[in-house]
């Protein structure tokens, strides 16, 4: 994830709620985040490509 392109990181309330507020005006910016977001999950968290982790551990446990 990075801050500004597919996140908006606030460090304490006020910060936050800037971060709200310009989400709220800027249609623009929370579409952009919300593709770019939903991009990176699809990439770091697919089901089928996590799977073939888990697969590994379950097997090495059997196995021993």
């Amino acid at each position: 994830m990075q801050n500004g392109h597919n996140i908006l990181i606030a460090d304490g309330p006020a910060e936050f709620a800037q971060v709200v507020i310009r989400l709220l005006c800027e249609p623009e910016l929370r579409q952009r985040l919300r593709t770019a977001g939903r991009r990176w999950v699809g990439a770091h968290y697919d089901w089928r490509r996590n799977y073939a982790a888990w697969d590994e551990v379950y097997a090495g446990l059997v196995h021993e």
